[in-house]
């Protein structure tokens, strides 16, 4: 404990000091009175690991914080209030005269101690935490500390408050104490290899990403994104746009909104407008359409109407805002996979219906066709089932109330409010609205609502209905669906560190409860008229719960073909997936609980395969295909969408799997050849793998591939879309189409660093070259028009000889530069800079700046600067 007496009396008026007045008594101190002047301050020091780590826990590694409490005004007294703050990675201990308790999950509780004798105004107490693992980024902290005080209602302590920097719109942690020391603050561990994205190491990216045997490719004058099988210019006149369009002929349904695009990118309908003439063609695959342009009109073929509809996406990717014709072209297309796919968790955080809307027409525009909601975690239960009222009422909403009578414990920052917007739910209506919204653009959703593990937010719900109707003396009805054994004395921490968040795969109501959401889930489909051929159970991540149950005891004793409690998990899968048989459903779940419970598991499955490739996870991945399991590739190497676009401690985000994923990373994904990434790729601390290949392929094909967004540390709909786009666009690319240079797969070939197996990495960087102008000059303003607060690149450069040089990840982005005390200016070229420049690009429509970087004209480069 470090105590820093604040000499302030005597001192008026200067900064930092407060004008002498009579001291309040802390008893007629209100909460709110105390969280408003209590400044926290945290700061990450070091992620080494020592003598203090913990050997039990996270295998050995840990870092240390320093966490500063300093009352401005008011005092601390000895006794009497407490301060519950977020962690996500587990405190193992505390140095100082405050007391340490985990509450459950992230959620912890500092509390005065014996030692602790209180603190005056101006005083600062510094404590001194170790927590699991390592933190590399200022946004591992989580806003929203609550301050506990007497009996008051809990309050958020107002200096723990996230900000948006006014000029960027991005996201502020005010309470974080910058990181900036590369060795002991921005290195989890010896072996960390990987190069953090400062304006120099972004600058020789760049240069590598264009460098190629040939010259940089040049812009090119129209394109698509997603690519199309062949896109042929035709000797025909360009077709203008100012003429508008007329549909002449249309043997399809659900068009309208493609066509409501075309409107958007103002190429809109009128009476003499150029003909569009929408035909069926049998000779043509699902999905797949022929698209011609000329002078007299526009012509889609298609045998399907997601054909037609994509067709005309087609069209209006063919659109340059500012140009005001459409290229005279021949197109033939078809997708590489059936599916095309984007996981949203919004069990963690809500994101509304408006917003969600937005996102499936940005799917429809890049042709993808699957959207994976999760509907349900930890954290929160997101859709309303009827019959079923606790489950919306208390499971959809996180608040300061830590009983959870009202709601569930405010995890992840939630704050103290039920109307934040991390809280929420879809009515039974409106989910129908989606659904209908999400059919009209060729979207099938698929629902998630996770169990057996990850289930807390049901198992805490069902509680207080078991309560409410025991207390009414409906003993019967109180039983229905409880979802635990109250006899079961198992301890355990789930991966999120929850001691509670597990249902009881061994008691018969689990499964009524289960029937019950399925039936009414199904029911919302049919009502809408769309169909639900597959539900995404979960099944991962159980941690050994159980292993007490009284109830799981006797079912192992009455039930021949379980042997052991580590076969309950495939148990409670082979049931389930029975109860959605009896419903014309398909299961789908996440790989690792698959393949725990894959030998009590028939055919019909879909794996959502997310095996880190590094850690040999392209060997469950074969595993499962050989089975005959149908498999959606959803590798955190490149599809984790939540990771980090950059090695960046101002990049949001968690990193456990990889730590920099940007564009041209996914853009690089060769989805039916697994193993050689490991010639081009490097692992999660930036160091060579190998991938050899014991299960090899005899033909099998994965189903599609899908991206993830967790949303642990998405606390706002416009980092949803930060975090999602431009990058999605690269999914997209990878889903639609198999690019000339992705090398075919060879049974039981290795690959790593050395064997140069992949011989096209010039004909990548081209293709890239090409994609990356098409974004910057093309499509970025289209996400503009469409209000999507995309990621703006962080820009490389470099000083040489006295001359700033710069480079953007997208040619067609506006650059400009600052010298210290000076105004932004564009940056064009080379020019002569002194001391410190920062530098920044703009949004394809200008109005938006990204984060700048700085670096020094003469001396070392500087760490990444600026708001995230």
């Amino acid at each position: 404990m470090l105590l820093r007496a604040a000499f302030c009396s005597g001192l008026l008026l200067l900064a930092g000091c407060q004008q002498a007045s009579e001291p309040t008594s802390d008893s007629t101190l209100s909460a709110a009175q105390v969280a408003d002047q209590l400044s926290i301050q945290y700061q990450v020091l070091d992620n080494q690991p020592d003598e203090g780590c913990d050997p039990g826990k996270a295998d050995g590694h840990c870092y240390r914080v320093r966490l500063s409490l300093t009352p401005e005004t008011h005092p601390l007294p000895a006794t009497g209030w407490s301060i519950v703050l977020s962690q996500v990675s587990y405190i193992q201990g505390i140095e100082g005269p405050l007391e340490l308790t985990h509450i459950n999950g992230d959620l912890h509780r500092l509390s005065p101690g014996p030692g602790f004798t209180g603190l005056a105004p101006g005083e600062q107490l510094d404590l001194e935490l170790r927590a699991n693992f390592w933190s590399v980024s200022e946004f591992d902290a989580i806003p929203n500390y609550l301050l506990e005080w007497r009996d008051d209602p809990a309050v958020v302590i107002a200096s723990t408050r996230e900000q948006r920097d006014a000029e960027t719109g991005l996201w502020q942690l005010p309470h974080v104490v910058p990181m900036t020391d590369r060795e002991q603050q921005l290195k989890r561990t010896d072996q960390d290899n990987v190069p953090l994205a400062d304006a120099a190491q972004l600058y020789a990216r760049y240069q590598e990403l264009t460098s190629r045997s040939e010259a940089a490719s040049k812009a090119p004058e129209f394109g698509l994104i997603p690519t199309p099988v062949s896109l042929t210019p035709s000797e025909g006149e360009s077709l203008p746009l100012s003429r508008g369009w007329t549909l002449t002929s249309n043997d399809f349904h659900h068009l309208d909104a493609a066509l409501d695009r075309l409107s958007l990118l103002g190429f809109e309908p009128s009476e003499q407008g150029s003909a569009i003439l929408l035909e069926r063609a049998a000779d043509l695959p699902e999905s797949a359409y022929r698209l011609s342009i000329d002078s007299d009109g526009i012509r889609i073929l298609a045998s399907s109407d997601s054909g037609a509809f994509y067709g005309l996406q087609s069209l209006a990717g063919l659109i340059r805002l500012g140009r005001d014709t459409l290229p005279a072209v021949e197109i033939e297309d078809a997708p590489r996979y059936p599916y095309r796919g984007l996981h949203l968790d919004l069990a963690r955080n809500f994101v509304a219906s408006s917003e969600l809307e937005t996102l499936m027409d940005q799917m429809a525009a890049y042709k993808l066709n699957k959207l994976h909601l999760h509907l349900a975690d930890d954290e929160g239960w997101r859709l309303a089932i009827p019959g079923l009222p606790e489950l919306t009422e208390i499971g959809a909403y996180r608040c300061a109330d830590l009983s959870e009578q009202d709601c569930l414990q405010p995890q992840l920052g939630a704050g103290t409010e039920r109307n934040s917007p991390v809280n929420g739910y879809f009515s039974r209506e409106r989910f129908i609205e989606l659904l209908r919204y999400a059919q009209a653009r060729h979207i099938e959703v698929i629902p998630s609502l996770d169990m057996p593990g990850h289930a807390r937010a049901a198992v805490v719900a069902m509680e207080r209905r078991f309560e409410a109707l025991s207390a009414a003396g409906q003993a019967e009805a109180a039983n229905q669906y409880r979802l635990l054994d109250p006899t079961d004395t198992t301890e355990y921490l789930s991966i999120q560190y929850y001691r509670d968040n597990t249902l009881n795969p061994c008691i018969d109501s689990s499964y009524a409860f289960i029937g019950k959401v399925l039936d009414e889930v199904k029911a919302m489909y049919d009502e809408a008229g769309v169909a639900l051929p597959l539900y995404h159970i979960g099944a991962d991540e159980t941690e050994k719960a159980w292993y007490a149950s009284p109830a799981c005891a006797a079912l192992i004793a009455s039930t021949p073909e379980l042997d052991n409690l580590h076969q309950l998990t495939g148990y409670f899968l082979k049931r389930v997936t029975a109860q959605l048989k009896e419903r014309g459903i398909a299961a789908g779940g996440w790989s690792d609980g698959l393949e725990e419970a894959a030998s009590q598991l028939e055919g019909g499955i879909t794996s959502y395969a997310w095996g880190v490739l590094a850690w040999e996870g392209h060997h469950q991945v074969h595993r499962q295909l050989k089975r005959g399991w149908d498999v959606v590739l959803s590798t955190p190497d490149a599809l984790y969408l939540d990771f980090p676009y950059v090695a960046d401690p101002l990049e949001t985000g968690y990193y456990w799997g990889a730590r920099q994923i940007d564009s041209h990373k996914v853009f690089s994904l060769q989805p039916d050849n697994l193993p050689v990434h490991a010639e081009y790729w490097l692992d999660r601390m930036g160091n060579p793998f190998v991938a050899a290949d014991p299960e090899p392929l005899a033909g099998e094909r994965i189903l599609g591939i899908q991206a993830q967004l967790w949303t642990e540390t998405v606390r706002d709909p416009e980092l949803v879309h930060y975090k999602l786009f431009p990058r999605l666009l690269a999914v997209a690319e990878r889903a639609w189409h198999r690019a000339e240079w992705e090398l075919d797969y060879r049974p039981g070939q290795s690959y790593g660093p050395d064997t140069d197996q992949f011989t096209e990495k010039d004909a990548l960087k081209g293709d890239w070259q090409r994609f990356a102008h098409l974004l910057g000059q093309q499509e970025l303003a289209k996400l503009d028009r469409a209000g999507i607060f995309y990621r703006i690149p962080t820009v490389g450069a470099q000083i040489r000889n006295g001359q700033l040089e710069a480079l953007g990840l997208y040619p067609g982005l506006a650059l400009e530069y600052r010298t210290e005390g000076g105004q932004w200016q564009p940056f064009d070229q080379p020019v002569a800079v002194k001391g410190q420049v920062a530098v920044r690009a703009r949004s394809a429509d200008g109005l938006r700046p990204g984060r700048s970087l700085t670096l020094e004209a003469e001396g070392p480069q500087r760490l990444a600067q600026g708001a995230q």
